[in-house]
């Protein structure tokens, strides 16, 4: 019997992410929160702000399937057409509700784990995959610059805290 080192590259990868245990992948998080300085008071400050960049979803959504339409490198990974691109846009919007949510549990956790190994298996390439996690902070950061009400301390503090949880996404 072959190894799953005698395949492709991608599929040890595949065989050894998949077999990590979800305490193990959440006790890894909390280090890496821990890491960044994460607090409870920066999970509030995103629960806080959706309502200010919510309304922005479905147009950062159409961005970021335009920016990898323009791109051979990250076109090649939707081979599934216009009726793939529709389920990854609800697939994206459910990405940024879970992310404003403010719980960020071992679900949580599990489910980035799971979208992470999804982009290796499929042949993303990772510098593509860090490029479009920057596109939507931008647009996110955009978003919440254009529709904030409160000081510019607490939208400064905002930024703060959804860089750091974008952060822990790339991690």
């Amino acid at each position: 019997m072959a190894s799953s080192l005698d395949g492709d590259e991608n599929d040890w990868f595949k065989n050894e992410t998949h077999l990590m245990h979800t305490d193990d992948l959440f006790s890894r998080y909390q280090a890496l929160q821990d890491y960044v300085a994460w607090a409870a008071d920066d999970a509030e400050r995103i629960l806080f702000s959706a309502e200010f960049v919510r309304p922005s979803f479905p147009q950062l959504v159409d961005d970021f399937y335009a920016e990898i339409e323009r791109h051979p490198e990250t076109r090649h990974v939707i081979t599934g057409g216009p009726p793939q691109v529709e389920r990854l846009k609800e697939s994206l919007l459910a990405w940024l509700e879970q992310l404003l949510s403010g719980l960020y549990d071992q679900t949580y956790v599990r489910r980035r784990w799971e979208i992470g190994c999804r982009h290796v298996e499929i042949g993303l390439d990772e510098s593509y995959a860090c490029a479009a996690l920057s596109r939507l902070r931008n647009g996110l950061q955009q978003a919440l610059a254009e529709n904030w009400k409160g000081t510019h301390e607490e939208l400064a503090a905002v930024e703060r805290s959804l860089d750091r949880l974008l952060d822990l996404d790339l991690a």
